[in-house]
């Protein structure tokens, strides 16, 4: 054996003297154990089998396969004649190599076959295997043409190469074509049916991205992402986990989650390992490659080596990143996926007390992403310590002890990332808190945004929201200030530590050995790889309370105390484990139900019932009355089951009741689907409930009849029409019980007397099933109609009880002579709706889903410079053109410290006074990065995020009452709440990160062109695609980040709407039901946020490889054109290669999330530009002080038409032409929807009319609106309770304050002062005072009484201030009404005639048509109806 072949005999790894592996090293290690890994994996693949099934036809495709690899089975059979006849090198472990390859490749035919026919998609395994092993043969075919002797043999290994680059692409085929199922072929995702390779490099999401690129997407028209991200299977595996976790520990979701998801947690680890492997192998190429281009003897075949070593290092870290991140994001995504649906299924569970807090919405947005945080964090953490840790052992090599002295400034900043963190975790919860008090006074605006129009109030609430914004940006100052010593730590870790560490070296322990250049920059490498995993381990600090406490607060919630049924039901009805019900034939009892010694004492309030004791027959109607807060609500929801019971029992016979609340529950959709709910349409049933409930006259008044739009809560309905609908969607469901509280009482009487005519009546649609029904009622004419009456008193006891039937005899038995309630419509109406309920929430609104035509989305005719400006422009020129100047200087002063180093050690490395130029430059650099930072947060960041709030709120106070109609409340609190925040925390942020990383991309670039002239215009193209890249990826970017969020609205929705109704869904054994619309809408949000992850993997890939590309040009014409760069310029440009590679991918993923950001500013930009603003200015002379001074109202030939949200119109007043005498009172009346309150819209301008409003004389359509409504004293129907205290709530007015006397005496005025008092007074927030709604009414007029006597108006607008009043207090308030506003011209809109006693006239509307006039005769007294006007 030649001393040649002897070398190669030795292990190795290294051939002496060249650029090689030995022969055995690369047999044993190359060859023998991946071919040994491969036999030992195939018996699997066979046990797989055995219980698989066949979903793939054979095809030509697996033919062509299996033709390969039977030319494999030839060439390894070949290989081992060749190498036993071989006189050039002999080995055992050849030998085995050689028989185990043979084997190998039988066995990879048998898992070709198997993968294919079994599979639905290609076999990673596989792949990846056949991918490795072919680098492996290309080494070993390289080595066997170097040693000349053994030509052969490498010329089979090159064939080998071939065959398996084949096989690569052979698998890499789709096998969609020949699936099986027809099915299987359209659901199965592209990725899912896509190869390794195409899945790993993302070659299957480039239809999207092209597709984006031509055309807009939609939900519709996004690909699958896959069955294994389905919320409802994803619930069905998390939930046993979940129900054997030890609820006790802290741990317990987590580790459930982990339990769920134990194979995708494990799938991270290697490519995370491998990349780390990847990262610790580029300063050794650096060394290597420095000393190549100073060593003038360099060969050929070692610079190929090293361009070698350098492309499968950086495709390596490319492709390696790209997995662990992808597989990463698909963890999150399925966690997101269990977590969402985890929580609604609890909220379906919980009391309505425990609902009440909110805490859902929170958790299933703000906790879930938290949630997600942590898996991040947690796979971050354990990689940063291992890099850190073979980071130092390397530097120790290099260095000796002084690796240590990295220790030094690491504890510091450890330290002081501590301390940092807890101040910042203090500064941004203060911060938090100020945002969510801005965000809930906004949201508590915006649900009452009409009636703040109409009151005059778009001014002074402008200024109060404003305040509450002030506030929250000094707050955000201070963590924004906190954050300068992360940017200390982060900067002293890239610059101070470098500086240490290389003192100790030059100082200490490199003293007597100087270091070499290469050495010095292969230290700093290390150095480099090492410091950046400690600013994101040290980052990541800051971090991990708060995702972990977003972890407990789920798990928290999730282990509430659920609603207990205090109700005694038959256990032949059974609820399954989800909360249905579960129906079974069974033997009714006696009554529908049964109450004996019912008790409920509130915590607050005392006892609400106090032991009630009554019985109610099956088929019977029973009807509650009673005076305010006397229990009927509570009694009511106690039969439900929704009622703790603090003494006595409740007997049923079933769960399965329709319920209608007092406050209607409307869903967001359909007239027709709000009433049909869960059910299938049954056409005959639903046109005779559409005409029981008389909205059968409605829908013809609406273009779209029965498919219009409710809007949210049901806006775009009456609050008549909404009682109305809630009991048709009662109606239709056929339960045998239903439970009514108080729905007539937004009704007109006329209409009321005729619904219960219909659905109550002899003939009625409800008698007809034998449906019990039990209602609470504020009409007395009613009761004689009842079967069953019982009457309540204060404190929640029964004090009468009448009874038709004593007995448990179907009360539809008796034999009704005849009776109806038509004829009782127009009695005195008696008690009114129970409101023993105190109010605790105010009004507000939710983010809801911006899929109206108005909503504020982005708008690509808006181009990137002018949202820039837009954004930018708010801040004066100079303290912009200062902070990028600092900003730059801030980029070059990072690098100049190693820049001085490399010119220290070209010029006189044995210099040791030019340290100190190295650690002052080192210092600097520190100093530049705090002052950029501080600048920008003094005087940038406050002005441009300030302003953008400015604006926004001046366009949505100052918009058009119709933009107000017609627009859902919830979306434009996204404008506030998402938008506004993710300016304020998020842009404001990626600004100062964008401008300070594009600097330094480009002084990185300067460095890697200085590195070799040649690679200038080379990487000036580099640059180039960079740019086209961007803008390509940015098109899909945005669209699929506005799918999302549209996406993410509808969960929103579909919570907030659930907790809402969780009455009326439990009631109606709709869980079920619901459950699986949350499971449709999570699974449609699920598919922008995944993709958008996707594209986002995919632009940090194509980074790595355009990195890639840079550092093969730059290593190649360093080799191979030496003469024309130096080891100091090479060593420094790849010095700055190591981090361009992160540099390039941060700068373009900054960018990128910068530019997907600033859709807020773009979405703030086109509301803003959008949004029709009430711009109307004086015209004719000066308005006097005191107009109107006398309050005459004259109304010519008047006509109003609405809008809805869906874009339909109707008339709702038609013509009217009337004057009202100064002085005057009179009422308007008429059936709902009939056009009364449009009325009080004309004299505020909050509606488009035709024909002429004057007042005094002087047309309103001169006059400026705010200026016209702040003239007139307005009591509007829904009223107005605002977030603050009950002094602001009594006069949130501009202009002169009134004094607390004033204040005191007008709630004296209508006996509400000593409840006031008693719960805290004027300085108590309104929620606080805990206001019943009757309570609340008053409220609202000693507010109008405030605001009159304060301003002086003649003219006073009232809007059903009594509908949620007894009527025994009806003549009480309006000779409140009558001395409070004496002199005044006062409209009165009721439904009660007795609001109409003190009027001069009333006029009567129908259809939005003046019908009539009723006037008092002088004489006697008597109404008078003239119809003739």
């Amino acid at each position: 054996m030649s001393s040649l072949a002897e070398s190669d005999a030795l292990f190795g790894p290294q051939k002496p003297g060249t650029f090689d592996f030995t022969v055995k090293f690369e047999h044993a290690m190359l060859w023998l154990v991946p071919t040994g890994l491969l036999i030992v994996v195939t018996p699997f693949y066979f046990k797989g089998i055995l219980k698989a099934q066949r979903q793939v036809r054979p095809g030509r495709l697996l033919w062509i396969k299996l033709a390969c690899g039977v030319a494999l089975v030839v060439i390894q059979a070949t290989n081992i004649a060749l190498w036993r006849n071989t006189e050039y090198f002999r080995s055992e472990v050849t030998v085995a190599a050689t028989a185990t390859s043979l084997v190998a490749s039988i066995f990879t035919m048998a898992i070709i076959a198997i993968t294919h026919i079994y599979w639905l998609h290609p076999s990673a395994f596989l792949s990846l295997f056949i991918s490795i092993t072919m680098f492996f043969d290309i080494t070993m075919a390289r080595t066997y043409f170097l040693r000349g002797r053994l030509g052969a043999i490498a010329i089979l290994q090159i064939c080998v190469v071939i065959l398996k680059a084949l096989l690569i692409v052979l698998e890499e085929f789709s096998k969609r074509t020949l699936y099986l199922s027809e099915m299987l072929q359209s659901t199965v995702s592209a990725e899912a049916a896509a190869g390794f390779w195409n899945r790993s490099l993302f070659v299957w999401l480039n239809p999207l991205l092209f597709f984006g690129w031509r055309k807009k997407f939609s939900i519709d028209n996004l690909p699958s992402i896959g069955d294994e991200f389905a919320s409802e299977k994803l619930h069905d595996r998390f939930s046993p986990h979940w129900a054997k976790a030890d609820k006790s520990s802290r741990l317990a979701l987590l580790l459930a989650l982990m339990r769920t998801l134990k194979w995708q947690f494990a799938q991270v680890l290697l490519p995370r390992l491998s990349y780390i492997g990847f990262i610790i192998a580029q300063p050794f190429l650096l060394l290597r490659t420095v000393q190549a281009v100073g060593d003038e003897h360099t060969s050929r075949s070692s610079s190929g080596g090293l361009i070698g070593a350098c492309g499968i290092i950086y495709f390596g870290l490319a492709v390696t990143r790209t997995l662990f991140e992808h597989w990463g994001y698909r963890l999150v995504t399925s966690v997101r996926g269990i977590l969402v649906v985890a929580i609604y299924d609890k909220t379906q569970r919980l009391t309505v007390d425990a609902l009440e807090a909110g805490a859902a919405v929170t958790l299933m947005s703000t906790d879930v992403e938290g949630t997600e945080n942590i898996i991040s964090l947690a796979y971050e953490s354990w990689s940063c310590i291992i890099q850190v840790a073979i980071g130092i052992w390397v530097l120790y090599t290099f260095i000796d002890y002084a690796c240590f002295l990295i220790i030094l400034p690491t504890l510091a900043t450890f330290i002081g990332s501590i301390l940092t963190g807890k101040k910042i975790s203090r500064a941004r919860a203060i911060w938090n808190q100020e945002t969510e008090e801005r965000v809930a006074v906004t949201s508590n605006v915006l649900a009452q945004l009409r009636s703040i129009k109409s009151m005059g109030l778009a001014g002074s609430l402008s200024t109060y929201i404003e305040e509450k914004r002030q506030r929250e940006t000094e707050m955000s100052l201070k963590e924004r200030y906190s954050l300068l010593w992360i940017i200390v730590f982060g900067a002293t870790n890239f610059t101070v530590t470098p500086a240490i560490v290389f003192a100790g070296a030059y100082f200490w322990t490199r003293a007597d050995n100087p270091m070499s250049i290469a050495e010095v920059f292969a230290v700093l490498a290390v150095l480099a790889i090492s410091s950046s995993p400690l600013m994101d381990l040290f980052r990541s600090i800051t971090l991990w309370s708060g995702a972990f406490a977003s972890v407990l607060r789920i798990q928290k919630f999730l282990l509430l105390e659920e609603r207990v049924d205090a109700r005694n039901i038959p256990t032949s009805e059974e609820v399954d484990v989800n909360g249905e019900i579960e129906l079974h034939d069974a033997t009714k009892r006696e009554f529908a139900f049964d109450l004996s010694n019912v008790s409920v004492i509130s915590p607050t309030a005392g006892p609400v019932l106090s032991e009630v004791t009554f019985r109610i027959p099956w088929g019977s109607h029973a009807m509650m009355w009673g005076p305010i807060n006397c229990g009927k609500s509570t009694l009511l929801k106690a039969l439900l089951g929704e009622v703790e019971l603090n003494g006595g029992s409740i007997s049923t016979s079933t769960r399965d009741i329709a319920y209608c609340s007092q406050e209607t529950w409307i869903e967001n959709c359909t007239i027709q689907q709000a009433i049909i709910g869960t059910l299938t349409l049954v056409q005959p049933l639903y046109n005779e409930v559409l005409t029981a409930c008389a909205l059968d006259v409605d829908l013809q008044n609406m273009p779209n009849g029965d498919q219009t739009k409710t809007g949210s809560g049901g806006c775009n309905l009456s609050g008549g029409q909404r009682q109305r609908l809630s009991l048709a969607r009662a109606a239709f469901a056929r339960k045998e019980i239903m439970i009514l509280d108080d729905v007539f009482s937004s009704v007109d009487p006329e209409t009321a007397g005729l619904i219960y005519s219909r659905l109550f009546g002899p003939q009625g649609i409800v008698r007809r099933w034998n449906c019990t029904v039990i209602l609470t009622t504020n009409r007395l004419e009613l009761l004689d109609f009842a079967d069953q009456k019982l009457q309540f008193t204060k404190g929640g006891r029964l004090q009468e009880q009448n009874k038709s039937q004593p007995d448990g005899t179907s009360a539809a038995e008796k034999n009704d002579e005849g009776s109806t309630a038509e004829g009782a419509a127009n009695e005195p109406s008696g008690d009114t709706k129970d409101e023993e309920t105190e109010e605790a929430e105010l009004p507000s609104v939710q983010p809801k889903e911006d899929n109206d035509a108005s909503s504020p989305t982005d708008d690509d005719s808006i181009g990137d410079l002018s949202v820039y400006k837009y954004f930018l422009g708010s801040a004066a020129l100079l303290p912009l053109v200062t902070w990028v100047f600092l900003a730059m200087m801030a980029a070059l002063g990072e690098w100049m410290p190693v820049i001085f180093l490399r010119i220290w050690f070209v010029k006189d490395p044995s210099s040791q006074t030019a340290f100190a130029g190295y650690g002052i430059l080192s210092v600097g650099s520190v100093a530049l990065n705090v002052l950029v930072a501080a600048f920008y947060f003094t005087y940038i960041f406050p002005r441009t995020t300030n302003e953008m709030h400015r604006r926004l709120l001046t366009a949505v106070l100052g918009a058009t009452a119709e933009f107000v109609n017609e627009t859902d409340s919830g979306s434009l609190l996204n404008r506030f709440s998402q938008d506004i925040s993710l300016i304020t925390k998020r842009v404001s942020l990626l600004a100062t990160q964008f401008v300070f990383l594009t600097f330094t991309t480009l002084v990185e670039i300067g460095m890697i062109s200085a590195g070799s002239p040649y690679a200038v215009p080379i990487m000036l193209f580099i640059l180039l695609v960079l740019s086209v890249i961007q803008v390509f990826y940015l098109r899909s970017s945005r669209q699929l980040r506005h799918l999302e969020l549209e996406a993410s609205s509808s969960l929103f929705t579909r919570f907030t709407e659930t907790i809402e109704g969780i009455h009326h869904i439990r009631s109606f054994g709709w869980q079920k039901s619901f459950r699986q619309r949350l499971f449709a809408d999570l699974d449609r949000s699920q598919k922008p946020t995944y993709l958008l992850y996707c594209i986002q993997r995919w632009l940090t890939l194509t980074m790595d490889l355009t990195s890639m590309v840079a550092s093969l040009i730059l290593v190649s014409l360093s080799l191979r054109l030496p003469q024309s760069t130096s080891d100091a310029a090479v060593g420094l440009a790849m010095l700055s290669l190591i981090g361009f590679s992160s540099t390039a991918t941060g700068y373009i993923k900054t960018w990128t999330a910068f530019e997907t950001s600033l859709g807020a500013i773009r979405r703030v930009m086109v509301f803003v530009r959008d949004t029709p603003q009430e711009q109307d200015t004086l015209s004719g002379p000066p308005l006097p002080q005191n107009w109107p001074a006398n309050g005459q109202i004259a109304f010519n030939a008047v006509s109003a038409t609405y809008k809805t949200s869906d874009g339909t119109s109707y008339k709702a007043l038609d013509n009217m032409t009337v004057t009202i005498q100064a002085g005057q009172k009179v009422g308007l009346m008429g059936r709902t929807g009939g056009g009364k309150s449009t009325v009080l819209s004309t004299v505020l301008r909050m509606v488009e009319f035709a024909g002429s409003v004057s007042i005094d004389g002087r047309n309103t359509k001169d006059i400026p609106r705010e200026l016209l409504r702040s003239r007139i004293t307005t009591i509007t129907q829904e009223g107005l309770r605002l977030k603050a205290t009950l002094r602001f709530n009594m006069y949130p007015f501009g202009g002169i304050r009134p004094t607390d006397y004033q204040i005191i005496e007008a709630l004296r005025t209508v006996d509400l002062w000593t409840h006031a008092s008693a719960h805290g007074g004027l300085d108590a927030q309104y929620a606080a005072i805990r206001f019943s709604t009757a309570q609340k009414q008053l409220m609202f007029l000693a507010r109008g009484i405030l605001h009159q006597s304060i301003t002086g108006n003649k003219i006073v607008l009232v809007d059903e201030v009594t509908s949620s009043l007894a009527l025994d207090m009806e003549k009480d308030v309006q000779d409140i009404v009558d001395r409070a506003f004496r002199g005044c011209t006062i409209l009165v809109v009721s439904h009660r005639r007795e609001s109409f006693i003190s009027t001069d006239f009333v006029l009567r509307f129908r259809a939005g048509k003046l019908y009539s006039m009723i006037r008092r005769r002088s004489s006697t007294g008597e109404w008078v109806e003239v119809q003739d006007i």
